[in-house]
């Protein structure tokens, strides 16, 4: 969880598991308060926030780093082990010869580096503190090449020595500051590879150097001898190298320059859950102290020791043992290329593993079983010629060994936490490689040769200790996690903590229903420098990576503290193997007495103990499901109308107060003649074919469009098979879904100008189609349900087929409707579309959204837009690469995150302006929709889409907070109402540039543009009225000057919504014969909200003028929408009747006022106009939401206006 942000944007699927209440106070770390923060926590300060981890923004930034350090690393490791390896090299090309070195001096010259490397870790690791990485890093390899350089003039054994001595001298910080770089850079799970990929250029030394050492030695020169040529040219590389690094090595992630400001948070909390910090530049003696006497950093000591032995001994006589098998100095070169290539795979073969598995312990075991076995081949087998080969072999089997280093290295990384702590244990790891590397080529003498007994026994007697010690230090962690989980709990923390650095972001562990769990520290310990001993929220690595033995098994522990106890109440997992709840808390239960049950219970109560109890959590999962159905119930009086053939006469229907109809509200039934229709649930749809059932969702059909019982059920019978829904006993439908054309319903000019009208308009409002893949024949392949949807609706637009065609296409589509919801294998993105269609265009909006969403749900399209984007995020390594993803998996991924989006819209819209209960809303950060943009079958209509995604995330933000149970005081939401009104501009501001940047958008500009100042000022007016109910003022005359200016606010935003909709028609008004009804809903609300708050607001005459002749106009283009087709719904119908009505009041009342009346008149111009009534009740079905601020009292559509307009025919 970020430091300082809420936590909402980081849920969903990963909800937590672990409540707590009535939290206690928490002194967790007063003892360690003088410890200086780490800079990351600065940054986070200084930046005001933290940002969000995302699987997308991790892998950029991962991708980043990685290609900006790993090169630099491989760059730096690869010139060292080639300065190192020199040695060797320069032996067979006849150093020993022409220094004239004998007797153990040869050793001597390989072990010198160790002696310098350990003389100087002490002060290393001072350094590493207190140094920047970077220049620290630069100016090492600068030094050590410049030592490397000096060696060509050395001939003998004293000037080599020295020269060797500086070599390891200044080569001393190299492994522990690549140790530091990976644990500031890389999370856990990330830091076994990044240590094999640079540990593995030994392996490379081995084949590249030696390549190029048998190409140097092969230079004839009168002045230097072949083995002064190799110290020479590595030298000076070095040297040029050092450059590089000095240039673009960072020092940290704070200071790096190749990140943003952004980029830099995101990199720091990718480090969060590591528990380690990043740098403090500050020197800890306790941390020196703590490590001293931690047994796991001897244990690591101890483990390098082991494994440099063989190392160094190997290193230093690799060549010398192949040259004993009797090759000469050129093919003993070459033979020991491949030596490199096997350490080359076992390196990052060994680090993939224990990537793979999370654990390095068993790696490490893993490693030491294939050199054993060389050892004894190398030991066993004759030196002679006729088994050169099973020689070579043991000894490339023998060359498993190093991808053992590297997995210490990243064990004892990993496991450590505190600056200063990292740094010495780090330096202990060193300094039980320097003395190994030391002793190893003591044990192996040019007098041995070609055996090596001694030191081949040796090397056999510490891959056995390897694995003892590997055991030790396993039980070792478990003991350390054990400990912290009994600290936790004894500081009131949970017991259980499941270690997410172990773990991809976005995924995790889960129980076993499949359920994710999200135990997280509840503190956050990350960036205070404290040591893995401190912090009782570190989890050393295991198995699983958890901080308990235990896994989480579903259930959960509600621990009570006593009353007098400091301890907090909260929830752990419980021991595994439970198979029922007990009702006895732990503590009754283990003393065996009764238990009252109470929470805590009186007998804990009173002898001040934990009371413990056992139960179930919601399973998150189901949760969600449960409220898609408890959505779908509470609009079960929404419901689709039966087919009439199943309809009860009014004669048998159940008395009031009984039947399915007793708690229906009047908007949910179906006129049909003189019978009143209930509405059964939707597992009874029984399909009608077309012209045999009234019209879609709530249509009134005219008798003559009643047929017989028998006629309906000869055509039921003749319709096709039916099944029944297991459980329920409900008969549902099961047959393939024709379209109206093979119906019979309509010709193929018809269909193909219906599915065009739909796209010059309607595509608008539902934009959630591609028109390059939409096309009429596409769509007509892939799915009939869609086309009939199109079609449907587009005939509703066009005026030459007349209204009772469209109520014909209405009747048999809400007929496949049924069919589609009930069978489950029809699913596919093409249904959800045509639902997404049909809820636009409905009065049960809200029921098919709730089918819409859980039809989307099991279709997993909530999950593509993470897909695509960690797609588009890696396209472009995948270029560089040539390997591509598939252009149709990515359209259709396209498609899938395109009709979530367009789904998220409009259930924010139906939730915040139409009263929809909650369902699905959007996580995170709403603007990373905008990176579809960037693809490359993005269209015009994502730039309508992405803006409303991100305009309706603000207005659920509006409404959640000034709509919530909590009461918020008029100064808090005068400033949330200042805050939200930036957050509108910048949101204006942005796609007001990207819409006008956009070069494929020419031709839809005006009316994009327009559509933004619509929605922005809509936006803008329901956030000032709602700001009014919730301060919650009833007299205008009482209201503060920041209250009155909200008012003054809110009248000039709807006056400039009439503007902008009424100033243009060309652009807006002229497209909503396209529209749904909400839209015509929200042009009629618009004038009826001016209105009254001119009258709260009087105003001058020229205004009164003004308002009227928008008035006017807004009617006429409205009417001459409606006339453009004839087949306006009855809800339009509706709203342009009322707002007709109001119009022409205002207007007799403008006129018999007069309008040379000077400012005393306006009180009787409004007397005059007496529409009191009809604005305090009056709000359009879509806004249900109840209005309660001074003067305007919005709550339902009124029963006098449903009377009044009752014998309009109903189009949907």
């Amino acid at each position: 969880m970020s430091l300082g942000a809420e936590p909402a944007h980081g849920k969903g699927r990963d909800e937590e598991l672990i409540e707590t209440v009535h939290p206690a106070p928490y002194q967790g770390h007063t003892q360690h308060s003088e410890t200086k923060k780490d800079d990351a926590l600065q940054l986070i300060e200084q930046a005001g926030h933290s940002t969000v981890l995302t699987a997308e923004n991790n892998a950029r930034v991962l991708r980043r780093i990685d290609l900006r350090l790993l090169p630099i690393l491989l760059g730096i490791y690869f010139l060292q082990q080639l300065d190192k390896s020199t040695l060797s090299y320069a032996s067979v090309f006849g150093l020993i010869e022409k220094a004239n070195l004998h007797g153990k001096q040869y050793s001597w010259l390989g072990s010198v580096v160790y002696v310098a490397q350990l003389v100087a870790q002490p002060l290393i690791a001072y350094i590493l503190v207190k140094v920047p990485l970077g220049k620290f890093l630069a100016a090492t390899t600068l030094l050590w090449g410049i030592s490397l350089t000096c060696m060509t003039a050395a001939n003998t054994f004293p000037g080599l020595l020295v020269c060797r001595m500086f070599l390891g001298l200044f080569e001393a910080g190299v492994a522990p500051a690549f140790i530091a770089v990976t644990q500031m850079w890389y999370r856990r799970l990330e830091q076994p590879v990044r240590l094999g990929s640079w540990y593995a250029m030994n392996g490379v030394v081995f084949m590249f150097g030696s390549l190029i050492t048998w190409g140097l030695g092969h230079i004839a020169s009168s002045v230097f001898e072949p083995y002064q040529i190799i110290f020479l040219f590595f030298g000076l590389i070095t040297v040029v190298f050092s450059v590089v690094v000095l240039l673009y090595m960072p020092d940290s992630p704070i200071r790096a320059k190749f990140l943003d400001e952004e980029d830099k948070l995101i990199a720091i909390e990718r480090l969060r859950m590591n528990q380690q910090g990043i740098e403090t530049h500050h020197w800890n003696w306790d941390h020196v102290k703590e490590a001293c006497l931690d047994l796991k950093s001897w244990v690591w000591f101890a483990l390098m020791f082991s494994i440099s032995i063989p190392s160094g001994g190997i290193s230093t006589f690799g060549p010398l043992i192949i040259k004993a098998f009797g090759f000469d100095q050129f093919k003993t070169i070459l033979f020991n290329i491949p030596f490199g290539a096997v350490q080359l795979v076992a390196t990052m073969g060994g680090a993939w593993l224990a990537t793979f598995i999370k654990m390095k312990g068993p790696v490490v075991v893993l490693l030491c079983l294939p050199p054993i076995a060389g050892c004894v081949m190398l030991l066993q087998i004759a030196h002679d010629a006729e088994h050169r080969g099973a020689l070579l072999a043991g000894y490339y089997i023998l060359s498993v060994y190093p991808g053992i280093t590297p997995m210490v290295y990243s064990w004892s990384a990993a496991n450590t936490a505190g600056e200063t702590k990292k740094k010495v244990t780090t330096g202990l790891l060193i300094v039980g490689q320097c003395v190994g590397n030391i002793i190893g080529p003591t044990l192996y003498t040019t007098a041995e040769a070609p055996l090596y007994r001694r030191g081949l026994l040796s090397n056999l007697a510490m891959f056995c200790v390897l694995v003892l010690l590997c055991i030790i230090n396993l039980v070792y962690l478990w003991f350390l996690n054990k400990k912290h989980s009994q600290k936790r709990v004894s500081m009131g923390k949970n017991a259980t903590i499941i270690d997410h650095s172990m773990y991809a972001v976005g995924d995790g562990p889960v129980d076993k229903e499949g359920v994710p769990i999200q135990q997280t520290a509840t503190e956050d310990n990350a960036f205070k420098d404290l040591t893995d001993w401190q912090n009782e929220d570190f989890v050393y690595i295991l198995p699983h990576s958890t901080s308990s033995s235990q896994y989480f098994t579903g259930y959960v522990i509600c621990i009570h503290p006593a009353m007098d106890s400091d301890a907090s109440s909260r929830v752990v997992s419980a021991p595994p193997g439970k198979k029922r709840i007990p009702r006895a808390c732990s503590a009754c239960r283990t003393s065996k007495v009764k238990c009252d049950g109470k929470r805590p219970c009186t007998r804990c109560n009173k002898l001040k103990k934990r009371c413990v109890f056992f139960h179930i959590p919601k399973d998150p999962a189901t949760e969600r499901l449960e409220n898609v159905e408890a959505e779908t119930c509470s609009n079960s009086d929404a419901r689709v109308p039966v087919a009439e053939g199943q309809v009860p006469r009014r004669e048998h229907l159940p008395p009031n107060g009984q039947g399915p109809d007793c708690h229906m509200s009047p908007a949910s039934r179906m006129i049909l003649g003189s019978t009143i229709v209930p509405q059964l649930p939707e597992a009874n749809y029984v399909d009608a074919p077309a012209g045999e059932q009234s019209g879609v969702h709530g249509l009134a059909a005219s008798p003559g469009e009643v047929s017989t019982h028998s006629r309906m059920q000869t055509i039921i019978t003749e319709a096709g098979s039916v099944t029944k829904r297991k459980r329920s006993g409900f008969e549902i439908r099961d047959e393939p879904v024709a379209d109206f054309i093979s119906k019979g319903l309509m010709t193929p000019d018809h269909a193909i100008s219906c599915f065009n009208t739909f796209f010059q308009g309607c595509d608008r409002y539902i934009p959630v189609f591609d028109p390059e893949y939409d096309t009429f024949d596409s769509v007509r392949s892939r799915s009939s349900i869609l086309l009939n949807a199109i079609c449907t609706i587009g005939s509703r637009i066009e005026p030459r087929f007349g209204p009772q065609i469209s109520d014909i296409l209405h009747a048999e589509l809400k007929k496949w409707i049924n069919v589609i919801i009930q069978n489950k294998r029809l699913n596919c993105l093409e249904s959800v579309q045509a639902l997404l269609v049909v809820a636009c265009y409905s009065t049960e909006r809200s029921l098919i959204l709730s089918f819409a969403t859980r039809m989307a749900l099991d279709l997993d399209l909530d999950e593509a837009f993470e897909e695509l984007t960690q797609r588009m995020s890696m396209k472009e390594v995948d270029d560089l690469h040539g390997t591509s993803g598939s252009t149709e998996e990515e359209r259709s991924l396209m498609r899938k995150s395109r009709t979530w989006f367009g789904l998220l819209v409009l259930e924010h819209i139906f939730r915040v302006d139409g009263g929809k209960p909650p369902g699905i809303r959007l996580l995170g950060n709403s603007r990373r929709c905008r990176t579809l943009l960037k693809h490359p079958s993005s269209t015009v209509l994502d730039l309508r889409l992405f803006s409303q995604v991100e305009l309706n995330a603000i207005r659920a933000s509006i409404n959640d907070t000034l709509s919530g149970k909590e009461t918020l005081i008029r100064s808090d939401i005068a400033g949330f109402v200042q805050e939200v009104k930036v957050e509108l501009d910048l949101w204006f501001d942005d796609w007001l540039r990207i819409i006008e940047d956009s070069i494929p958008a020419e031709a839809e500009k005006p009316f994009l543009l327009l559509a933004l100042r619509v929605q922005k000022c809509w936006a803008e007016m329901m956030l000032y009225c709602k700001a009014l109910r919730s301060m919650g003022v009833e007299n205008v005359a009482a209201m503060s000057p920041s209250e009155r200016n909200i008012l003054v606010l809110a009248k000039a935003s709807a006056r400039k919504h009439l503007r902008l909709i009424s100033g243009e028609p060309d652009f807006y008004l002229a497209k909503l014969k396209y529209a749904m009804d909400f839209v015509w809903a929200k042009c009629a609300f618009c004038f009826l909200l001016l209105l009254k708050l001119s009258r709260l607001l009087p105003e001058r005459k020229e205004e009164h003028q003004e308002l009227l002749e928008h008035g006017n106009r807004l009617l006429s283009e409205l009417t001459k929408s409606a006339d453009s087709h004839g087949n306006t719904n009855g809800s339009s119908k509706i709203y342009l009747q009322i707002l007709k009505l109001s119009v022409e009041k205002y207007g007799r009342a403008v006129q018999e006022s007069g309008m040379d009346v000077d400012q005393a008149a306006m009180v009787p111009f409004w007397e005059l106009f007496d529409a009191q009534a009809d604005l305090q009740s009056f709000v359009p079905e879509q806004f249900v939401t109840e209005w309660d601020f001074p003067g305007l009292n919005l709550f339902y559509f009124p029963t006098a206006w449903q009377d009044f307009f009752g014998d309009f025919s109903l189009a949907i």
